[in-house]
């Protein structure tokens, strides 16, 4: 329901536009993900297939760097690259990092390659939970069979929170690529380089930028204390501001999957470090 209400919430903020594009039949399609997964990234990457496949682009190439994310984006991104008409490589770039859900992304590639220095694994569930663990670690035993790949190293990375480097991974079979850079790698498997960078479109970027969590967080409590100042010494402008805020704090947080009960926490919070800030008696705070 949090859900439902955060992505009303945003399509009446903002239209549902498309990255502008020419089309470029016949060439590589790139999506650069570098930090969290969350659900603003998903829907990039669904974006990024979408056209892909509008324009009959060869595939589409993730430059991959994230340290992590939420399960629920990643089995959507998953799902995406599997039902996808194009196919999928994924490529973490030199100094890089597949770990936790980046692993699981990267194994469900048709292609996984790696950069120099870069890693890839420590998959375990944070908080760790016993069923959840059990759960993925048998995804990423079976996204790996279903490529050909170690399926035992995929899983211990769950299992185990197993990490490994470029190089033992193509050791491992892992991956089945170390390239010096995106365009060697599309070399290696045979697709055209350089690839067409698409962006997301402007609702898409306001996701992404929301769904992070620290920013989800800073737009609620920085939202919800301009509300409550200009509600103090109206201006007209100080609430507008935080409203608007405070509306795209809480669809983000209903988008990473944040109960009402926390969300009214948080705001609670906020009420009472207003408080504080208007008393100054250290009590509330």
């Amino acid at each position: 329901m949090t859900k439902s209400l955060a992505l009303a919430l945003l399509l009446l903020l903002t239209p549902a536009a498309v990255a502008a594009l020419e089309p470029a039949r016949g060439v590589v399609v790139q999506v650069t993900v570098d930090g969290t997964i969350t659900q603003g990234v998903a829907e990039y990457i669904e974006e990024a297939l979408d056209y892909a496949e509008s324009v009959d682009a060869v595939g589409v190439v993730i430059s991959l760097n994230t340290n992590g994310g939420f399960l629920e984006a990643t089995q959507d991104i998953v799902l995406a690259i599997r039902e996808s008409e194009v196919p999928v490589s994924v490529y973490v770039p030199p100094g890089g990092r597949a770990f936790s859900a980046g692993s699981i992304i990267l194994m469900a590639a048709d292609h996984a390659g790696m950069g120099p220095g870069s890693a890839v694994g420590a998959a375990e569930p944070r908080p760790y939970d016993e069923k959840v663990a059990n759960a993925v670690a048998s995804w990423l035993r079976s996204l790996a069979e279903s490529a050909g790949r170690n399926a035992t190293a995929a899983e211990a990375f769950v299992t185990e929170n197993l990490a490994l480097s470029a190089e033992e991974a193509l050791e491992l079979g892992v991956i089945e690529h170390v390239a010096e850079s995106l365009d060697e790698f599309l070399v290696e498997i045979g697709w055209p380089a350089p690839a067409q960078e698409v962006r997301p479109s402007p609702r898409t970027s306001i996701v992404i930028l929301i769904t992070e969590p620290l920013h989800a967080w800073a737009l609620v409590i920085l939202g919800g204390l301009l509300l409550l100042a200009g509600l103090s010494h109206p201006t007209f402008v100080m609430e507008g501001v935080g409203t608007g805020m405070l509306v795209l704090g809480l669809a983000g947080m209903g988008l990473m999957g944040v109960g009402l009960a926390a969300a009214a926490l948080m705001l609670a919070g906020v009420v009472t470090m207003f408080l504080e800030l208007k008393t100054g008696h250290g009590v509330l705070a």
